[in-house]
């Protein structure tokens, strides 16, 4: 690159190091393309991002203002969602979970005009999007986030398609400059925003997150606001105990209430929120849940299991038939993975018993995941005229000592068949003592 110098070059990336430090972020990688481009990876541990920056840009960081401003407020957005576990997921109003890769900025075309390309990649459906969408040039950081919300806008108008990724026909998508801003947005729309957000990303459409960011300014663009009014409805939100907000006011988790509600009042049970639709035939059996057990135990992961026994199913099979049978299995098995979304496996241990792995998952917190499964089972109806319930029991690793995944598989078992003695329809926790247990207790 003509006039550019090794120094220059080395002087910008220390300066991005130093913006990166003060947003507690790291430069994991960085590597030549060829003599225009850079590509860099910023995070933390395996939260992460990649950029591609034209070395023009790192030249000039150190010496323009603006460019610093611009590194700055960047890093500062992309250090929240870190903290929430992606630094490229976003919630769009139309109540789609998407994480974006995007090459930037993109080379200039023949005629002059530059082209960003940006993958988007459906959370919930597992399905992908190709897109392009033109950059002024010279491009900023700013502008990032500019094009990050016009496509979430796009995709509110469906102005994008989503393919499955095997299907997809490699030609990119268009998608050209946003239209007008949309008026100020009524509280209650913004409330809607917080809850779907937090519900979907902070517990289930994004694998591993916990919390989301409530202060994001590309959230506040996005919805014309500002990030003022955006915090005034997460603590209304908050005073309603569906969200639980970090003291410092920035961050927020889904509280139980929200999760045992199944979602935001008004949009739907989880069950219709997800686009996930296992099929029975290829749900997992014991075999690969006890491996998936061992090796989640010989990391040292924290986790729950939750058994599922149907009540009163033969009866299905002996009034009905198999074939009404099956079906039944079919819609409790949608209603299971709509409640669990990504946040755990579901797995086939008999004709009509069920298990759900739920890493991450305290045994109090599984229980109020347990408990949306009965609930959202009871409520479905899969049997019809027959009533058609769960027994279902939990254990998790914070119970026992030395858990093996026999062990768990068999608290599990024995905390699901005192349900089934005290009544049916109902979630049992082992132990039923407050003691924690020691992993001889059960035996077997």
């Amino acid at each position: 690159m003509p006039g550019r110098t090794e120094n220059e070059i080395q002087a910008g990336l220390d300066h991005l190091r130093r913006s990166l430090a003060r947003a507690n972020l790291d430069l994991i990688e960085q590597r030549p393309l060829d003599n225009w481009l850079t590509y860099i990876v910023i995070g933390q541990s395996n939260n992460r991002t990649d950029i591609v920056l034209g070395r023009n840009f790192i030249c000039d960081l150190p010496a323009s203002r603006e460019y610093q401003d611009a590194v700055d407020s960047y890093l500062s957005a992309v250090a929240g969602r870190v903290r929430c576990g992606d630094p490229n997921a976003f919630y769009c109003l139309s109540g789609i979970a998407i994480r974006t890769a995007t090459i930037w900025p993109a080379r200039p075309s023949p005629s002059g005009a530059q082209w960003l390309i940006v993958n988007i990649y459906d959370q919930s459906e597992g399905s992908v999007a190709m897109c392009t969408t033109p950059v002024a040039s010279g491009p900023t950081f700013v502008q990032l986030r500019d094009i990050t919300n016009r496509l979430r806008k796009s995709i509110d108008e469906k102005a994008i398609k989503f393919f499955k990724p095997q299907e997809h026909p490699l030609n990119y998508q268009h998608v050209l400059q946003a239209g007008p801003e949309a008026s100020a947005r009524p509280e209650t729309e913004i409330q809607r925003f917080l809850l779907a957000k937090a519900y979907c990303l902070g517990f289930q459409s994004v694998p591993g997150v916990g919390q989301i960011w409530i202060a994001d300014p590309w959230d506040a663009e996005y919805l014309n606001i500002s990030v003022t009014q955006l915090a005034k409805a997460a603590q209304v939100l908050q005073a309603r105990d569906l969200l639980d907000i970090a003291p410092s006011g920035a961050f927020a988790r889904p509280s139980k209430n929200l999760i045992a509600m199944g979602g935001p009042v008004g949009l739907g049970s989880a069950a219709e929120h997800s686009k996930v639709q296992p099929s029975l035939a290829y749900l997992p059996r014991k075999e690969t849940l006890l491996e998936d057990l061992r090796n989640l135990l010989s990391s040292g992961a924290e986790l729950a299991l939750v058994f599922v026994d149907l009540d009163e199913f033969k009866a299905v099979n002996d009034t009905k038939g198999h074939p009404a049978g099956d079906s039944c299995l079919e819609r409790i098995v949608n209603i299971m993975a709509g409640v669990v979304g990504q946040k755990g496996s579901l797995y086939r241990c008999g004709g009509d018993e069920f298990a759900i792995l739920l890493p991450d998952f305290s045994t109090e917190e599984a229980h109020v995941t347990a408990e949306r499964v009965r609930r959202a089972v009871e409520n479905a109806k899969p049997g019809e005229d027959v009533h058609v319930t769960t027994s279902i029991g939990i254990c998790g690793t914070d119970r026992i000592d030395g858990a093996t995944p026999q062990i768990l598989y068999k608290a599990s078992d024995d905390a699901m068949y005192e349900s089934k003695r005290c009544g049916k329809n109902r979630v049992t926790t082992w132990p039923t003592s407050e003691r924690k247990a020691s992993a001889a207790a059960p035996s077997g």
